[in-house]
């Protein structure tokens, strides 16, 4: 037998991934970050329109596959074969959930499952193996594969109410464990069982199926165990801690392209992992005890002993269940149960019930269980569980604070909080808060023998407490004084009438003692950050609690002194990280009202900061007094006030240490217009207007934050900003983001993916540029018939593909495209904005950071493009175009929503692209008609298009619409009327055939009522052509027809707009359109009048020249052929002559007829 995945696998860089269910969840994010990557992406699942949130490109197919179909399965492989050559890794990801009783499921139901979760995935893989052994060495010599099937952690370990979801997944994973251990070491093919726990997908919702014959009526009990578990899964609270589905993907991905071994079984996620790990712990735990049963030579019958709570007896996994009950809430189950049994409450497993409920969320990665039910944790103190029982030769208490004591530093800073509770609930329900508890630790001293002797060192509850909730430890101190029996203003150690005497002898503002954490044995001198003083603390690591400015202390609670409150800042450091020889600034805290008022000025306008916080902390590298620190030197040097300038001149000392050195490179590197990546960060404030290119647009963004990242490609600096966007109603922020990418020594500045806006090279054409584009959005924001030409991005459900018009005509209607198109982005309020001038620009010289300070010509330069606009923005012709400032619409989007009427699709469109509309003014009066025709549909229409008509049907909204039918042969001049009559009234014309309403009575329902419904909006003209199936009269035979004809007379009743219907035949005319139909206009056929008409009106169309004299027209229009044929016979002529470079004659046109009738004589 082979050793499975026993080599290293090394992924081809642009190597092509099979994935299977990629509509949602882990396969759709792993799809999204395989096509970012130099890799190659075949994306599938069973609707192809689901993978639209898949970016397209030339390295992605998107494929529709079944895993259930053999044929199906095969399709998608050959295609993968045809367009990348070969397969290197297959991701068998599609499955879904059955939950239930397993005595109420269905046969069909379950086969059904293991068909998709199983026999899907085995189908999948042994057609992958042949490929990756055969077809992958033919392409580029380099064998093999990776196959990843998605198993669970419910494929390691079961649990209740999914039984056939835990069949095939333990079914999958002893499946591929043995194909792994068959495939021979050369073919270089890896197969692995990638076990996620909770993950945010839609496992718990939509991919949840529950069975068809519901619950089994035996099972109804809400405390039985599948109850429990989908009550717990059932609360969105709950699941909120599962995994994000895009690091599931990341983690797969660095798992196959790392170039190390695949293992057979992966779990991802702490909760996989620490559960798996407790399910084998307890594995091994049961072999130990039934060792001599397993190698004995007889089977005894083994009789399972029954727990109270109704659990098989399985050691620390009824425990673990147990938590799994306290998590779901189960407080009345327990209750009942432990008043039938008091006993319960000292034992269960030979634990305390407090025991488990204690220790299990320390004894776990699990995030969720890394939490505790307070209310349980009440019920069972309340129920006569003691703190303080004697447990493991020490007390529940000791236990408990000993195994967070050893655990402190995986506990991570949302779980203090709660743990503090914890500590407070048990100390005010009898645990001793003064007890000492043997932490692990111990110290060694010699004898007179000269033996080293090991003593065990204890440790205190509040140092303890202090280690894993170093924030909550001063409110855990008023608990512990209040179970002492003390008030809490003798706790505070205070005489107010004292207090009120050395305050006012002192002189300090008029601040309260109160706000001060006092000790009992300490008499203040200042009020809370009055004393001009630096406190100075240091910590060792990031696990200990920070001490006095000396590393050799013995520890002590030095930031929650009384002399440290009084002190104007609190600075604290930590070892460096590159030289632990070398102390670095962690943060400062301003606790001085003196200093606070001062940066009130410094940081004004600056999102993020809240200068009124009794805290007001800064970390380093204290990047925002980096941006403001020119303010900040200015107000120094400017205050008045002697005992304001002593504090400011504390934070000064500090600061200009950590700051003054980056703003001298920063200026030198912008001096020479140059920057580096580890400086991307001193040029980026947030704020400032910046440049980038979007699209192949100039666009101009509004920074809001940036920071260094990193991801599998390398490091990056990200810049997350905002532009301006409508949505036909309004105008609001919309957020996005941009990378850059980390780069060698130093690079331009203008070369960078974004920069500052005021050192564009151009930033007069720039600003010019923008701001019209700006203007013309305002203009645009509504709704707005235009023409627009080039390309624009057609957007639907199923697909996002890009096209091109040439003087097309178009509806800009951003409000109605997020209701039926695309949803737009969400729209954050504008502010007004301020005028470029503000009112501290005396103060600061229009300097709003440093690096307009060091680029200040540049700066000048942007100031003085603007400003030239303020007075045209002041009176500008639109309300809306004045509701935006100057500076507001160079950051509008250069993007405009509406619907193409050329493509009927919704669409995106390049604002600059669009324009007004050319009309065709003399179409209308070419047209040929009978005498009298024309006047009456020009009537009708103009008069339907008002609406100044209040005639109304007897049933309010029923007949307020104008239809009109116009048949007659082809080319007699139907649809030109439609058409030439939306030119003369200048309206839209929605132009659509019957067969793009659909097939079925629901697609036609559907469509009909969406097109109706926005030509009424619009005001739009509708031409509705080729209807004879909707016309012709209904018979008894066709049923399904019927329907359709009835769907369709229902809605011509409602319509409220202007419709041309066109028939080439009205011979079998349904009745019930008569009622329906205003106007019917029937088209005879054209004589040689109307066709000498229609050959003049085209000859003489165009630039290009004719040699058609009067005799040859009259000539032709006696050919008994429609418009639609002089219209194109003439067109093609006119190719012929253009091609022998001489004027359209007679001959062109007569040999265009002799093809067109066969003749080659």
């Amino acid at each position: 037998m082979n050793e499975s995945n026993a080599e290293p696998y090394r992924l081809p860089t642009d190597g092509v991934w099979f994935i299977t269910g990629c509509s949602s969840g882990i396969g759709q994010s792993l799809a999204q970050l395989i096509a970012k990557s130099p890799g190659r992406i075949v994306a599938t699942a069973r609707n192809i329109t689901s993978l639209s949130a898949i970016i397209d490109g030339p390295n992605v197919l998107k494929l529709a596959l079944d895993v259930t179909s053999t044929s199906s399965i095969e399709v998608a492989l050959s295609e993968t074969l045809t367009k990348f050559g070969r397969i290197d890794v297959v991701v068998n990801n599609a499955g879904y959930t059955l939950v239930g009783d397993t005595e109420a499921a269905g046969d069909e139901e379950s086969r059904a499952l293991f068909d998709t979760n199983f026999w899907g995935m085995v189908d999948v893989a042994k057609k992958a193996i042949g490929i990756m052994r055969d077809e992958n060495a033919r392409v580029d010599g380099q064998q093999g594969g990776v196959i990843l099937n998605i198993s669970s952690m419910g494929g390691f370990m079961g649990f209740p109410g999914s039984s056939f979801y835990h069949a095939s997944k333990f079914a999958m994973e002893g499946w591929t464990e043995a194909v792994a251990k068959e495939l021979p070491v050369e073919w270089n093919i890896h197969l692995c069982n990638i076990e996620p726990g909770g993950v945010k997908t839609n496992y718990a919702t939509s991919s949840l199926k529950t069975m068809a014959n519901g619950r089994h009526p035996a099972y109804a009990d809400p405390t039985h165990p599948t109850n429990v578990l989908l009550g717990y899964m059932g609360k969105e609270e709950n699941r909120s801690s599962w995994a994000e589905p895009d690091a599931i993907a990341a983690a797969m991905y660095r798992l196959v392209s790392r170039g190390q071994r695949i293992p057979i079984r992966v779990p991802l996620g702490a909760d996989a992992y620490g559960m798996i790990t407790m399910d084998i712990e307890s594995i091994r735990k049961d072999l130990d005890e039934f060792k001599e049963i397993s190698l004995s030579k007889y089977r005894p019958v083994v009789q399972l002993q029954k727990l109270p709570l109704g659990f098989s007896d399985g050691g620390w996994a009824s425990g673990w269940i147990l938590t799994l009950c306290v998590q779901a809430g189960l407080q009345a189950y327990v209750r009942k149960k432990t008043q039938e049994e008091p006993s319960l409450v000292h034992g269960v497993d030979s634990h305390p019930l407090l025991f488990c409920a204690l220790l299990l969320p320390l004894s776990t990665g699990h995030e969720i269980f890394q939490s505790y039910n307070l209310e349980m944790l009440g019920l069972l103190l309340k129920v006569g569980t003691n703190p303080n029982q004697n447990h493991l030769n020490t007390s529940i208490w000791g236990v408990f604070l000993s195994q967070c004591y050893i655990k402190r530093q995986y506990i991570a800073k949302v779980v203090e909080r709660v743990l503090a509770q914890v500590f407070t609930l048990l100390v005010k329900h009898g645990a001793e808060p003064e007890a000492k508890i043997e932490t692990g630790k111990s110290s060694e001293k010699a004898t007179f023998s000269g033996r080293i002797m090991k003593y065990s060192v204890y440790t205190s509850v509040s140092e303890i407490i202090e280690a894993c909730c170093p924030d909550e430890v001063h409110n855990f101190r008023v608990v512990i004084e209040k179970q002492r029996g003390y008030s809490i203003l003798k706790w505070i150690g205070w005489n107010i009438n004292r207090t009120t005497e050395i305050y006012k002898s002192v002189g300090t503002l008029s601040r309260s003692f109160s706000e001060m954490s006092v000790d009992s044995d300490y008499t203040p001198e200042f009020s809370l950050g009055m004393r001009p003083e630096t406190k100075q603390l240091y910590r060792p690591d990031d696990r200990s609690t920070w001490d006095e400015w000396n590393p050799g202390n013995v520890r002590t609670d030095a930031e929650a002194g009384s002399f440290a409150q009084e002190c104007a800042l609190i600075v604290r450091r930590e070892p460096h990280p590159s030289n632990n020889n070398q102390a670095a600034l962690h943060s400062i805290t301003v606790q001085s009202p003196l200093i606070k008022k001062v940066l009130e000025g410094t940081f004004q306008g600056f999102e993020g900061l809240n200068m009124q916080l009794k805290q007001l902390t800064f970390k380093a590298p204290f990047h925002p007094f980096y941006y403001r620190w020119h303010r900040f030197e200015k107000l120094r040097q400017d205050e008045q006030d002697q005992n304001t300038k002593n504090h400011l001149d504390l934070l000064y000392a500090i600061l200009s240490k950590e700051i003054l050195p980056h703003i001298e490179v920063m200026e030198d590197l912008t001096k020479n217009k140059v920057i580096s990546f580890d400086y991307l960060w001193t040029i980026f404030s947030p704020g400032m207007e910046v440049y980038t290119k979007i699209d192949g647009h100039d666009r101009i963004v509004l920074l809001r934050d940036s920071r260094y990242g990193a991801n599998m490609s390398g490091e990056y600096f990200s810049l997350e900003f905002r532009y301006i966007d409508c949505d036909g109603l309004r105008f609001g922020y919309v957020e996005t983001s941009l990378e850059i990418n980390s780069f060698d020594g130093v690079k331009k500045l203008v070369d960078l993916d974004a920069f500052p806006s005021h050192i564009h090279p151009d930033v007069e054409g720039l600003v010019r540029q923008l701001y019209a584009r700006g203007n013309k959005l305002t203009q645009l924001n509504g709704f707005h018939h235009m023409s627009y030409s080039g390309f624009y991005t057609a957007r639907s459900s199923r697909q996002v593909r890009k096209r091109h018009v040439e003087s097309g005509r178009i509806i800009i209607d951003p409000h109605t495209f997020n209701i039926y198109g695309m949803p737009g982005p969400n729209l954050e309020s504008v502010e007004t904005d301020a005028p470029t001038a503000s009112a501290d620009d005396e103060l600061f010289g229009t300097i709003h950071n440093v690096i307009y300070k060091a680029t200040s010509q540049a700066f000048q330069e942007y100031e003085s493009a603007l400003k030239q606009y303020e007075k045209h923005g002041k009176g500008g012709s639109s309300v809306q175009a004045r509701a935006l400032g100057p500076k507001q619409l160079l950051l509008c989007t250069p993007i405009v929503r509406g619907y193409c009427l050329t493509s009927k699709s919704w669409a995106e469109f390049d604002i600059e692209n669009v324009g007004p509309i050319r009309w065709s003014e003399n179409s209308f009066a070419r047209l040929v008609l009978p005498h009298g025709y024309k006047d009456i549909i020009h009537a009708f229409v103009q008069e339907q298009l008002s609406r100044d008509d209040g005639f109304d049907d007897i049933i309010s909204g029923k007949g307020l619409g104008f239809i009109m039918l116009l048949s007659g042969d082809p080319g007699v001049g139907k649809t030109l009327t439609a058409e030439s009559v939306a030119e003369e009234m200048h309206q839209p014309l929605y132009s659509m055939s019957a067969g793009e309403l659909g097939e079925t009575a629901a697609e036609v329902e559907d469509s009909l009522e969406l097109v109706l419904e926005l030509t009424s909006k619009w005001n739009a003209i509708l031409l509705l052509d080729e209807c004879d199936m909707f016309l012709e009269a209904r018979t008894t035979a066709d049923i399904r027809r019927n329907r359709l004809i009835s769907i369709f007379l229902k809605k011509l009743e409602y319509y409220r707009g202007v419709m041309f219907l066109t028939s080439n035949r009205i011979s079998d005319f349904d009745p019930a359109f008569e009622s329906r139909i205003h106007l019917t206009v029937h088209y005879p056929a054209l004589d040689t009048a109307s066709r000498l008409h229609i050959w003049k009106t085209f000859v003489r169309m165009g630039n290009s020249d004719s040699r058609l004299s009067d005799k040859d027209l009259a000539t032709l229009a006696k050919n008994e052929i429609n418009g639609r044929q002089i219209k194109n016979i003439i067109k093609t002529g006119r190719l012929l002559s253009k091609q022998q470079k001489v004027p359209l004659g007679m001959e062109h046109v007569e040999m265009v007829l002799k093809v067109k009738r066969g003749d080659f004589r």
